[in-house]
């Protein structure tokens, strides 16, 4: 049972902060957008995030983009605010920056519970900024207020380790394509093409349904009387088995991070499997029965997934000559590109966590070397950062030009966004373009 108050106490601030930025709607029938991302703080997530936004900025994102920093100390925190007033708000005033405060999810060290900060990130950001409330009664029923300013907002969540290919809005009525959607979808005439209250999507992730047992104590997790307890294994296939980005109301949101955050300190008790997180978010939504239409479309990350499974069907006999040019294939592709797996293609290679951190705003360094066509129709093999070779032709009766241009169309996307990105850094902050390092040489060193 949930019960619903209104707080006034944001109302004129936010009232004013909505009139403040009118490009956060495409015009003024539609919802207000934020695209939110969480992270830690460290220099990895820096120049993630600088991607990102630059990405957003690349694919006029409308609505507000915002970074969510968690478990920052008073120095990380002032040089991470100094960082975004001087790099990112020069790119966008719409791109924010949300540091969480210290007492954000009381006592517990971050680095010991790294894979907290995005429930409890988001949560803190629209208690915080968005003006969100809740209340627990005698019975322990949670009472959420009512936020008539922000609840038909739409809140898009992301990871940092991804680039927008496309901006994303609450309105897919122009995606026909049937590949785009779940391939398991049962009943097309239930198909929805808008994100309004009670019905979010996400994309769908090929991690199973086990999350519906919380590593053996489903109980101990979610309680004793759960619908999760009586929720099928179809359904929760279908329904439930969601990463992002996610796509809801604020209103929907806010109710499943009160759950979220209730539900992952306990799954963390049970292990440190890295996936407890997106187990949280599934039981979560699970719990309080809200559906996802889950979509297939959304991103692509894994070379060697099924397009039954990720986005990988813009990728054909026709379109192969066209994996290195963003432009040709910006109404064909995905929304986002999510680099959280290696790529590569010949002696072109990508892993995010072997990433030079400082290669977006460095006047000195090099922009990175693109692979061109002919080298990626002549190529037949991945070469990976510790000099491991695997070769496309390996795959037998599989077609090998599927996973050539594949991971070349990933190479050339990513590489292609940060060299913009850089670009953009030098031209606006490294003076004499003469002095500044515009040369398209670097490369990974193989070891």
């Amino acid at each position: 049972t949930m019960f619903f108050f209104y707080n006034s106490r944001f109302g004129d601030s936010r009232r004013a902060e909505r009139e403040a930025h009118p490009t956060g709607r495409h015009d003024t029938n539609e919802p207000l957008l934020h695209l939110v991302f969480s992270t830690s703080c460290g220099p990895t997530q820096d120049w993630q995030s600088h991607l990102l936004f630059y990405s957003a900025l690349r694919v006029k994102q409308p609505g507000t983009v915002t970074r969510i920093a968690s478990g920052c100390n008073e120095e990380e925190a002032a040089a991470l605010r100094k960082l975004h007033d001087e790099v990112i708000t020069g790119l966008s005033e719409r791109f924010k920056l949300h540091v969480t405060s210290g007492d954000w999810r009381g006592d517990t060290d971050f680095h010991t519970t790294k894979y907290w900060n995005k429930p409890f990130g988001v949560k803190h950001w629209m208690e915080e900024v968005l003006g969100y409330t809740h209340n627990v009664t005698k019975d322990g029923e949670y009472m959420f207020g009512e936020n008539p300013l922000h609840d038909s907002d739409i809140v898009i969540l992301a990871d940092p380790d991804m680039i927008l290919q496309r901006p994303i809005t609450n309105d897919f009525s122009n995606d026909t394509d049937p590949k785009f959607w779940h391939a398991e979808m049962k009943d097309e005439l239930h198909l929805y093409y808008s994100v309004t209250h009670g019905r979010p999507m996400a994309q769908t992730y090929a991690y199973g349904s086990d999350w519906r047992k919380a590593y053996g104590k489903l109980a101990h997790v979610v309680g004793p009387n759960s619908p999760v307890h009586a929720l099928s294994n179809r359904d929760a296939l279908d329904y439930y088995t969601a990463g992002p980005p996610y796509i809801l109301t604020a209103r929907d949101i806010y109710r499943v991070t009160k759950y979220w955050t209730d539900f992952v300190p306990k799954l963390s008790e049970l292990t440190d499997d890295f996936m407890m997180e997106m187990y949280g978010y599934s039981l979560a939504v699970a719990h309080l029965e809200l559906k996802h239409q889950l979509i297939r479309g959304f991103m692509v990350s894994n070379t060697e997934l099924s397009d039954r499974r990720e986005g990988w069907s813009f990728i054909n006999d026709d379109t192969m000559k066209d994996v290195c040019s963003s432009d040709t294939l910006a109404h064909k592709g995905p929304y986002v590109i999510h680099y959280c797996q290696r790529v590569g293609i010949g002696e072109y290679f990508f892993n995010k966590y072997l990433f030079p951190t400082t290669i977006l705003t460095s006047c000195d360094h090099p922009l990175i070397q693109i692979p061109s066509l002919e080298e990626v129709r002549s190529t037949n093999f991945s070469r990976w950062g510790n000099g491991e070779v695997y070769g496309w032709d390996d795959f037998g009766d599989e077609n090998p030009d599927l996973y050539r241009y594949r991971n070349a169309h990933m190479i050339c996307s990513i590489f292609g966004c940060m060299n913009d990105a850089a670009t953009r850094y030098r031209d606006s902050r490294c003076g004499d373009r003469n002095t500044s390092n515009y040369e398209k040489t670097w490369i990974w060193p193989i070891t």
